[in-house]
C-alpha cells in the first residue's frame, strides 16, 4: 500500500511540473521560461524538478511522448484498425499533424531540438520512433499480405519515405503559419504519391480526397 501511494505521489508531481511547464510555455515561450519559475509554478523545490527531468528539454520531450501515447492508446493497436494500408497511415499522420496543431510554437522547438539530439544521441531511433515504425511496419506488411501492396515492395524503404513526407509537411507548415487545411492536403498528396510507387491497389477516392 505504502508503495502504491507513493508511485501515486510521484505520479501527481511529475503530472504538476508538466502542467506548469505548460502553462508558461505558452505564457511566456520556451526559451524565456526558465526551471526556477517551472518548479515555482508547480509548488516544488528545483531539486525536486531535476529528479523528474535531467534538462528542460527532456520536459518538453517527455510533454511530447505523453501526448502521443494517448493518442495511440485512443486509436487502439493497429490490428483494429480499418480501411487500406494508405488510410490507416494517412489517418495516423493526420491526428498527429491535429496535435501538432494545437501547440505550434512547442512543435517549432521540438522539432528543432530533435534535429538538434539527432547528432548527439548513440541510438539510431527515440523510444517514440521506434514506436511509430513498428506501427508502420505492421500496417504495411499487412497490406502486402493482403495484396494492397506490391508483394516485393521495399517496407523499410517506405517506411522512411513515409515518416520524411511527414516531417518535411510538418515544417513547411509551421514555417508557413499555414491552416491545418493545407498540411491535411499535402500530406495527402504526398502519400498518395508513395503508395502508388508500392503499387498499392487500395487507394480509393476516401483515401486520395482526406
Amino acid at each position: 500500500m505504502q508503495t502504491g501511494l507513493r508511485e501515486r505521489k510521484k505520479n501527481e508531481t511529475r503530472a504538476r511540473i508538466q502542467c506548469a511547464a505548460l502553462e508558461l510555455f505558452h505564457e511566456k515561450g520556451y526559451e524565456a521560461t526558465t526551471v526556477e519559475e517551472i518548479a515555482a509554478r508547480a509548488d516544488v523545490g528545483k531539486g525536486t524538478f531535476f529528479n523528474y527531468f535531467p534538462r528542460k528539454d527532456a520536459l518538453l520531450e517527455a510533454l511530447a511522448v505523453d501526448t502521443i501515447e494517448e493518442l495511440l492508446d485512443e486509436l487502439g493497436p493497429p490490428e483494429e484498425w480499418r480501411g487500406t494500408a494508405h488510410e490507416q497511415l494517412l489517418h495516423l499522420f493526420l491526428r498527429v499533424g491535429e496535435l501538432v496543431g494545437r501547440h505550434p510554437e512547442l512543435s517549432k522547438v521540438m522539432m528543432i531540438e530533435n534535429l538538434r539530439n539527432f547528432w548527439l544521441r548513440e541510438e539510431e531511433e527515440e523510444p517514440l520512433e521506434q514506436q511509430f515504425h513498428a506501427l508502420m511496419r505492421t500496417v504495411l506488411l499487412r497490406g502486402k499480405a493482403e495484396g494492397e501492396i506490391s508483394a516485393d515492395a521495399e517496407v523499410e524503404i517506405a517506411v522512411k519515405l513515409l515518416d520524411a513526407a511527414y516531417v518535411t509537411t510538418v515544417v513547411e507548415w509551421l514555417k508557413a503559419g499555414s491552416p491545418e487545411g493545407v498540411f491535411r492536403t499535402e500530406l495527402s498528396a504526398k502519400f498518395k504519391v508513395i503508395f502508388r510507387g508500392l503499387g498499392a491497389s487500395g487507394i480509393t477516392a476516401k483515401g486520395m480526397n482526406q
